[in-house]
């Protein structure tokens, strides 16, 4: 129900700072979703408003958003977006100060032996969220080897935005 092309562009105006538009465009999106009872959709376009709630200072709302989504995730077995839904909350309990429960989420689609194949952004997304999730609980040696994880990806692939993410987090 074009609820995808929507998600992405909300996601990326979010990337921009332009949070209104992205707002507008992922209500939009979650109307869609809704209409078409589509809940491989709601759980996409919720992953963005959690984000844009974390940009907007309310990660307890994006927290939950996220656990709706991770659980439509697990149900529907979606192995190829658990790292960016891993990514997203582990990012929303950082924002919260819960460093653990962001180490553990960040952990599952690695334990769970997802291929880099499946869903390539997104593990960039999960190797950035646990960088920074590693600094946080000051293990400098394992955030830059994530750090490295995520720039080869990206170098790989060649995206020239997550190579740039990774070299700021090699920097932090």
């Amino acid at each position: 129900p074009s609820v995808v092309l929507r998600t992405f562009m909300a996601d990326s105006l979010i990337d921009l700072g332009d949070f209104g538009r992205a707002e507008g465009l992922a209500e939009e999106a979650r109307r869609r979703a809704e209409a078409a009872n589509h809940v491989y959709s709601r759980a996409n376009i919720n992953h963005v408003f959690g984000r844009l709630r974390i940009a907007q200072g309310r990660p307890a709302e994006a927290l939950q958003l996220m656990r709706e989504s991770w659980q439509t995730c697990l149900d529907l077995e979606m192995k190829q977006m658990y790292p960016i839904f891993a990514a997203r909350m582990g990012e929303a309990y950082l924002a919260l100060g819960d460093i653990d429960a962001a180490l553990d989420i960040l952990a599952v689609p690695e334990r769970l032996d997802i291929p880099l194949a499946e869903h390539a952004f997104g593990w960039r997304y999960l190797f950035l969220a646990q960088g920074q999730a590693l600094l946080a609980a000051k293990r400098h040696d394992d955030a830059r080897a994530v750090a490295e994880r995520a720039l080869a990806l990206a170098q790989e692939r060649g995206e020239p935005p997550q190579s740039a993410r990774a070299q700021k987090l090699l920097g932090d």
